[in-house]
């Protein structure tokens, strides 16, 4: 285990098997004025952080002396509260839908850009109260991701929408599936009665499943909040404090 900086902001693990990579990430996070610290595998990792405080890891999924999979679930089962976890993949038998939904913050499929990256970890080491703070004029008069269902409660039940710790799944019908895109766009996700009557703002679409499984996952998208109007926002914290989900985006 090497120390790259101390007494920075954060203190960010970064675990891969490619001393090259490693190397890399590392100089580049210093930079950012974060301490870093490295990791050749998920076991070494992990043995690492039943010792020692962490605000993020970064971590590849394939590694022989422990896989990032595994070092993902043993975070999220053994760490309270588990950091957030940025999977980075070059393979394509673990898909985003799996990561957000086994409690990954950010998903990378190699070769990524090392600016998108160090963007969104400055994002997730903010506060969701910060971090989803509505900092934009609505870009569209109408929503052109819109949901309604009697009630929150109703739509869960029904499995037609499921709440994350940074995102939702919303059931929608095949032919008219948004598109996936490092773009925002404007949600309305609303509710006839309870709390909340609605869940609006701006949102990524990060994956999208065009057709039903045979487990009987219905057809939908997975939805990172990026920015909530102040009633969703509060009613969001609130419910996030009480509920605790493990997924950051559900799969359904």
């Amino acid at each position: 285990m090497s120390v790259a900086k101390v007494d920075p902001a954060h203190r960010i693990l970064v675990v891969d098997d490619e001393p090259e990579l490693r190397e890399l990430l590392t100089e580049r996070f210093k930079e950012e004025n974060y301490a870093v610290f490295e990791a050749s595998g998920g076991l070494e990792a992990l043995e690492w952080l039943q010792q020692n405080p962490v605000d993020l890891v970064v971590t590849d999924l394939r590694m022989p002396k422990g896989d990032g999979r595994e070092l993902l679930r043993q975070i999220q089962a053994t760490l309270v509260p588990p950091p957030p976890v940025f999977i980075t993949t070059g393979y394509s038998d673990f898909s985003p839908e799996q990561a957000f939904n086994e409690g990954a913050s950010a998903f990378f499929s190699k070769p990524f850009s090392l600016d998108s990256l160090v963007a969104e970890m400055h994002r997730k080491l903010t506060s969701p109260k910060d971090r989803w703070k509505r900092r934009h004029p609505r870009l569209t008069a109408h929503a052109p991701i819109h949901f309604s269902a009697p009630s929150l409660s109703d739509a869960i039940r029904g499995r037609l929408v499921n709440l994350g710790r940074g995102g939702v799944f919303v059931s929608h019908a095949p032919d008219s599936l948004p598109r996936v895109s490092s773009e925002p766009v404007e949600f309305l996700l609303s509710f006839g009665g309870g709390a909340p009557t609605a869940l609006e703002g701006l949102g990524i679409v990060r994956w999208v499943r065009s057709k039903a499984q045979s487990d009987g996952l219905p057809t939908g998208f997975g939805l990172e909040f990026v920015e909530l109007e102040p009633s969703s926002l509060e009613w969001l914290l609130d419910y996030l404090s009480r509920s605790s989900p493990n997924s950051y985006i559900p799969k359904v």
